[in-house]
């Protein structure tokens, strides 16, 4: 209970996902074991003066100066290292060998019916894993079918990002919000079972519980795109359909039965627009505005604190008539300021909250140049202006 208390601690074993919603004092030991024990003593070092037990003897057997070194250097060992390849190793071989189990049980037909275009009334889109860069790019296929045929009643089922993005589009007739992915989630679509004429997946993988979550639906015909070997999906795209755009618009003309083209939907809000206006005109006109994001969904994809400083001076020093404008984000603000106090540049700021998919576009609206490495806010640029790519020659067009 102690060390649950200390808000460090319990923020960095959140990060990690060692803590467990229902059981929060509960390592998920058996999940990741080598992690949890790693992280729980880097966490106690937060909650009580290690350093002054530990240092002396760490120091003494191995050189090393303080507690944090030396767990710093246990993760990337190579013992560590190789550990951590063997655990992967074998949970891809786990679920390589639940999809064959669940291919020989759930893969066929479910309707003997051949696919007619013009008999299509209901399709479901599947979209469970949530995440906004994919969502924003299945919103042309939405979008082309729609427009192509306004019959067509379409269901989407998604996360809590794509609800937040789609929610208010009339061109969705049912959006079904679920949580995450997994063998309980799958289970709640059979009340969605039955009724659908196509349902539609077009990522490029597959695992055993997407199959049976997809079964589940009880669909007359499955669209999938490089799942040729799959005896559940009948209509199947080329595996030359790599570029995502272009995958959903042939997903589309197929499911119409002609060609077709259409839009990617991204919400917008007159409040958002205002609160973004109002920020970029109190920064001097003279000063390109340039929007970064140092953050995304995975960790690897983040910048470190070290780094994140490092690149900000760095384009602060390169480009001496930009305005940075760091991106708010959803329980980054304590980090966000940390920058801006150790740079202490009047040409570094962050942008106003609190943060939304609203405020985000209507700021990307307003930039010159756009930096991320998260997709979903490269996925927004891309629907905003897809022909104002280029690779770091800031005086006059977006970047990502």
């Amino acid at each position: 209970s102690t060390l649950y208390s200390s808000s460090a601690a319990s923020d960095v074993y959140k990060r990690q996902g060692l803590l467990s919603p229902k059981y929060p004092c509960c390592f998920s030991l058996l999940k990741r074991p080598l992690q949890s024990i790693i992280h729980f003593m880097s966490c106690l070092s937060t909650c009580f003066p290690v350093n002054r037990y530990f240092s002396p003897a760490i120091i003494t057997l191995f050189g090393f100066r303080d507690f944090m070194t030396a767990l710093s250097y246990i993760k990337s060992s190579s013992p560590y290292l190789g550990f951590k390849k063997w655990w992967r190793r074998k949970r891809e071989q786990r679920k390589g060998l639940q999809l064959t189990v669940a291919r020989k049980l759930l893969d066929r037909r479910l309707s003997s019916e051949v696919f007619d275009p013009s008999t299509v009334r209901r399709i479901v889109i599947f979209r469970w894993d949530d995440k906004l860069g994919d969502t924003i790019m299945a919103t042309r296929l939405v979008d082309a079918i729609h427009k192509a045929r306004p019959d067509i009643e379409i269901t989407y089922i998604t996360g809590k990002q794509g609800q937040s993005l789609l929610g208010a589009w009339s061109a969705i007739s049912h959006l079904v919000v679920v949580g995450r992915r997994g063998w309980r989630t799958a289970r709640k679509l059979n009340g969605l079972a039955g009724g659908y004429d196509v349902a539609i997946e077009l990522s490029s993988g597959m695992s055993a519980y997407e199959l049976y979550a997809l079964s589940r639906l009880r669909a007359k015909h499955y669209l999938g795109y490089g799942k040729q070997d799959y005896t559940l999906f009948d209509l199947n795209l080329a595996d030359s359909y790599v570029n995502f755009a272009e995958r959903y618009l042939a997903a589309a003309s197929m499911v119409v039965g002609k060609s077709v083209s259409g839009d990617f939907y991204l919400p917008s809000a007159a409040a958002a627009e205002a609160v973004a206006e109002s920020y970029i005109k109190s920064k001097p006109a003279s000063e390109k505005k340039v929007l970064v994001n140092l953050f995304a969904a995975g960790k690897r994809r983040s910048f470190s604190p070290e780094d994140g400083e490092r690149f900000l001076r760095w384009c602060l020093e390169t480009w001496p008539d930009i305005h940075v404008m760091l991106l708010s984000v959803p329980g980054k603000d304590a980090k966000l300021d940390a920058y801006i106090s150790a740079i202490a540049s009047p040409r570094l700021d962050r942008t106003p909250g609190p943060p939304s998919i609203e405020l985000t576009v209507a700021l990307v609206k307003r930039s010159a140049f756009v930096f991320s490495p998260d997709t979903g806010l490269v996925h927004i640029v891309a629907a905003l202006d897809p022909v104002s790519y280029t690779h770091l020659t800031l005086p006059t067009k977006r970047i990502v």
